[in-house]
C-alpha cells in the first residue's frame, strides 16, 4: 500500500509540473501579446480622449463694452470693453463690421480711431475664440455725434440798458435747448421742458458784464454777452 502511495504522488506531481509549463507556456504565447493589445488600446484611448479635449465647442461669452458718452462733438471715438482673453473682437458699426482687435491677457481690449457719422452711432460687439466658437453679439451702445452749438436768445435785459435806484436786481430770461447745462455769470439755471430760463442777478454801481453761456450734450456750447448799466 505504501509504494502505491509513493506512486500516486509522483504520477500528481508529474501531472503538477506539466500543468505549469502549459501555464507558463500560455502566459508567454497568449499574455504578453493581450498586455501589449491592451497598451495599444489604453493609448488609444487617451489620444481619444485629448483630441476630444482639444476640440473645443463651448462659445466664448459674449464681450461687454465700456459704457460711453450719450454724445461728442468729437468725430473721434475710442471704444473699450471686456472680452475672453485670447479671443478675437469684431466691432460692427451698425451693420458694418469695421474692425477686429485680438483681447488681451487681462480680458481687456481697445479699438481706437472710430469714426462716427453725423447721428446716431450703434455699435456691438462679437468674441470669436481659438476654435472658431462664436459668442453671441453684445449689449448694443449709441453714441451721437452732434457738432451744433444749441439754440440761445435773451428776452431780458437788452444790450445797453441802463437801470436806477430801486432796480438793482434784475431778470435775465431767454430760450435754449431743452436739457442743456446753462450758467449765467457761472451761476447754474435751471432750464424747462421747453428750453425757457430765467435768472434774477444783483447788479453793481457802474457797469455790469452779463455771460450767458448754453452746454448740450455733445459739448457744443453757445454764449451770449451782455453789458448794462446800473446807477444809484
Amino acid at each position: 500500500m505504501q509504494k502505491i502511495e509513493e506512486k500516486k504522488s509522483k504520477r500528481q506531481a508529474v501531472l503538477f509540473s506539466f500543468l505549469t509549463l502549459v501555464l507558463l507556456a500560455g502566459v508567454i504565447l497568449l499574455g504578453i501579446p493581450s498586455l501589449i493589445k491592451m497598451a495599444v488600446f489604453l493609448s488609444n484611448l487617451r489620444s481619444s480622449g485629448q483630441s476630444v479635449e482639444a476640440n473645443d465647442t463651448v462659445a466664448p461669452a459674449p464681450p461687454r463694452l465700456q459704457p460711453m458718452v450719450e454724445a461728442t462733438d468729437s468725430a473721434q471715438l475710442c471704444l473699450k470693453g471686456f472680452a475672453e482673453s485670447g479671443s478675437t473682437v469684431k466691432i460692427s458699426q451698425g451693420s458694418e463690421e469695421i474692425s477686429e482687435v485680438l483681447v488681451d491677457k487681462d480680458g481687456q481690449f481697445t479699438v481706437s480711431e472710430i469714426t462716427l457719422k453725423t447721428g446716431e452711432n450703434k455699435f456691438k460687439a462679437q468674441a470669436v475664440d481659438s476654435s472658431g466658437n462664436q459668442s453671441k453679439f453684445s449689449s448694443t451702445i449709441t453714441v451721437i455725434l452732434d457738432t451744433t452749438p444749441p439754440s440761445l436768445s435773451i428776452s431780458q435785459p437788452e444790450e445797453g440798458q441802463e437801470f436806477f435806484d430801486e432796480e438793482k436786481e434784475i431778470l435775465i430770461a431767454g430760450e435754449t435747448e431743452a436739457n442743456v447745462n446753462l450758467r449765467v455769470n457761472s451761476f447754474y439755471t435751471p432750464v424747462d421742458s421747453e428750453g425757457n430760463f430765467a435768472k434774477r442777478l444783483e447788479l453793481d454801481e457802474g457797469e455790469n458784464e452779463i455771460k450767458i453761456i448754453a452746454t448740450d450734450k455733445a459739448g457744443n456750447t453757445s454764449e451770449v454777452n451782455l453789458t448794462v448799466r446800473y446807477t444809484d
